[in-house]
């Protein structure tokens, strides 16, 4: 198993996986642009402010993290976010290791952002219950809850 940050010749294999999560989650009412990832991955490149993050297995791209930095909306200190945690469900037994891999790369990249809390969500639907147990497994408290409501 390998972690490494993104490359733009990943991008295609990340937009295959990110359908199946999509497919498989609570946001498949919705519609999977993948021109607008593609730009999301290019401007990460530009920026900064965000970055991706790999795992192969067997040179197979299988799981991936998405990372940002912001800033508090009540001061200039940096917090960082996730976008999306995802690892093939193939591959979940056979790597279990993969999303923490994946998890870690993303907190040693915002501590070097210098944001000062990284607060990962999980609102996709995906094996809620694991994600829990494994961010907390992994030291973070759980605060507050999601709500959502479709208009």
């Amino acid at each position: 198993m390998e972690i490494r940050e993104y490359t733009l010749d990943d991008v295609n294999d990340m937009i295959d996986l990110g359908y199946l999560m999509h497919q498989e989650g609570a946001y498949k009412f919705l519609p999977y642009v993948p021109d607008k990832l593609k730009i999301l991955a290019v401007n990460f490149k530009k920026n900064k402010q965000g970055n991706m993050w790999v795992g192969l297995y067997e040179n197979k791209i299988i799981g991936m993290y998405i990372a940002f930095v912001s800033e508090y909306f009540f001061c200039y200190e940096k917090i960082a976010n996730d976008l999306l945690l995802y690892v093939h469900p193939d591959y979940r037994k056979k790597c279990p290791s993969m999303a923490i891999r994946l998890i870690k790369k993303a907190e040693e990249w915002a501590r070097q952002q210098k944001a000062i809390e990284f607060c990962p969500a999980s609102s996709v639907g995906i094996s809620t219950n694991k994600v829990a147990k494994l961010y907390n497994f992994l030291k973070y408290d759980t605060v507050g809850n999601l709500f959502k409501k479709r208009l």
